[in-house]
């Protein structure tokens, strides 16, 4: 896999070396979190007292393709379903532990980036409100980037830090602006797509049947 360029916000800067340790509740666990957009990095912490936005060099040509997970569609889905613990029903049934092994022997995780608007639709999705189809469309509508999560200090070690810039808060108003614009237009999208779609798919308990009785 080629080297790419992407983006962390932190909520006070990196001291010492990088390492995975995010809160535990974040979309593909433990990690070192980088997207592909620096407009979601930055808003993603302009409301903290000292934010530091940096661009890095994350070295994927240093690492086994066999220990790079991509994650798309209901894999992503039911993968961060788990981490954020909205799984914990389905806790030591063999559908859990599929899931909980995903990243077995893995040091990155890639997949798309789940904003707030995206963690009301996961939420709807889990109660049983909203169909697989629905909540697909929704995942591909509403494009916030692509997240990298280095999952292992030796993945972080493949990381360069090129740049390093306090966020200038002269410009908050127009953060704040951005964020309340994506989220009306992700509001509207995921309403018209929850519409278009209500009779579509299938619900969560009903896929967890059809797992049950292949296995």
């Amino acid at each position: 896999m080629k080297d790419m360029t992407l983006y962390h916000g932190s909520r006070g800067g990196i001291i010492g070396n990088i390492q995975p340790d995010s809160r535990i509740r974040c979309d593909f666990g433990q990690g070192f979190y980088m997207g592909t957009r620096q407009e979601q990095a930055k808003t993603l912490v302009y409301n903290d007292p000292m934010p530091v936005f940096y661009t890095v060099n994350f070295k994927l040509s240093n690492i086994s393709d066999r220990k790079i997970l991509t994650l798309t569609d209901m894999d992503w889905a039911f993968y961060v379903l788990y981490n954020r613990g909205r799984l914990e029903n389905m806790k030591n049934t063999p559908f859990y532990d599929k899931i909980a092994d995903m990243d077995k022997n893995k040091d990155v995780i890639i997949g798309p980036i789940a904003d707030d608007n995206m963690n009301l639709v996961m939420r709807q999705f889990a109660n049983g409100d909203i169909t697989d189809t629905a909540f697909l469309e929704c995942i591909r509508c509403i494009d916030y980037g692509i997240q990298y999560v280095a999952k292992t200090q030796s993945a972080c070690y493949q990381i360069e830090i090129k740049s390093e810039e306090n966020l200038d808060m002269d410009k908050y108003e127009e953060y704040q602006k951005y964020v309340n614009n994506r989220k009306r237009e992700s509001e509207q999208k995921i309403k018209t797509i929850k519409r278009q779609y209500r009779s579509e798919g299938k619900y969560l308990d009903q896929i967890l049947d059809e797992y049950k009785s292949k296995n």
